[in-house]
């Protein structure tokens, strides 16, 4: 008798069942593909190992640096010291020398200056004959030129003038 039930099968599509060749295939496929990744990442691996060595050599440089910049900024504070005691000790020294120097001038001065003026200091300070007579030869010695011993006008100055 047949059955008046459908059999259960035939609402599905049927699906082929796969085939040893075709599971094979997708392994491979699912190999390469994994491979690819691994191979990707073992790339990113050494750059970034390969970044961080040199980020080690570059720390480590940029340390020895830090280190002899702070040696020789500590060498160069007791250098500016040093020469900040030396100019100081310069500058009391000339100070000293100063006042000595002042000291000395006066004691100069007094030793110059006569106790009360004499007779011949006042007649000096008036002027003599001599005096006067010397100051007008240089007077006349640099007047400007009229006429050279040759006759020609020159605007300049002579030692000895010509007559007039």
């Amino acid at each position: 008798m047949p059955s008046s039930h459908p059999p259960a099968n035939t609402t599905r599509k049927a699906r082929p069942q796969p085939t040893a060749e075709d599971t094979q295939e997708k392994l491979l496929d699912d190999l390469k593909n994994a491979n690819t990744k691994l191979n990707k990442l073992s790339s990113d691996r050494d750059r970034y190992k390969h970044n961080y060595e040199t980020l080690l050599s570059q720390t480590a440089q940029l340390t020895s640096q830090l280190h002899s910049a702070d040696q020789d900024a500590a060498r160069l504070r007791t250098e500016l010291a040093r020469l900040q005691r030396e100019n100081d000790r310069l500058r009391r020294d000339v100070q000293a020398w100063s006042r000595s120097h002042a000291e000395l001038q006066r004691e100069q001065r007094r030793r110059d200056e006569p106790a009360a003026p004499s007779v011949v200091a006042v007649v000096d300070r008036h002027g003599s004959r001599e005096r006067r007579a010397e100051k007008e030869r240089l007077q006349r010695r640099f007047e400007p030129v009229v006429a050279t011993a040759w006759g020609r006008e020159q605007g300049n100055y002579r030692a000895f003038p010509v007559s007039r």
